[in-house]
């Protein structure tokens, strides 16, 4: 398995690398979910449970969001993703994704939420990994 996710991560960063720039992408709720599966794996190990849904807005000051969608009595947690229908280059939506999907960490795994909004010290721990495990950096802002 650590071979696996050694060849996962490296061809990630040979994508983001190769065609970061590309703009012949067209947002759709399967292509995220394809490139979401490719983050999970690569960045998250595969802890995080699949999106209830994505959603694409066009929005001047946000670039993406992640929000809870619920947490049953089992304590399954879920979420929504939103992406910025405006975002026109590869990299800059993946650098979105993994953002979201950091928010996402933090409410499945360490099931919190309460100031998750704001990008403090839990967040930020995951810098090091994105630039590591995927070539991707981890902003607050993105341009688009």
């Amino acid at each position: 398995m650590k071979r696996k996710k050694a060849d996962i991560r490296k061809r990630l960063k040979i994508h983001v690398r190769s065609k970061g720039e590309n703009c012949d992408f067209e947002l759709t709720e399967s292509f995220c979910l394809y490139w979401w599966r490719h983050l999970n794996d690569a960045i998250f190990d595969g802890e995080l449970t699949q999106p209830e849904r994505f959603e694409f807005k066009s929005y001047r000051t946000m670039a993406g969001w992640c929000r809870p969608w619920r947490a049953n009595r089992l304590n399954e947690r879920s979420v929504v993703i939103g992406i910025n229908s405006q975002i026109w280059e590869r990299k800059a939506f993946l650098t979105v994704l993994a953002h979201e999907m950091v928010h996402q960490w933090e409410w499945e795994i360490l099931a919190c939420w309460k100031g998750n909004t704001m990008h403090g010290k839990q967040f930020f721990d995951w810098k090091g990994k994105l630039l590591y495990r995927a070539g991707l950096p981890l902003t607050i802002s993105v341009d688009i």
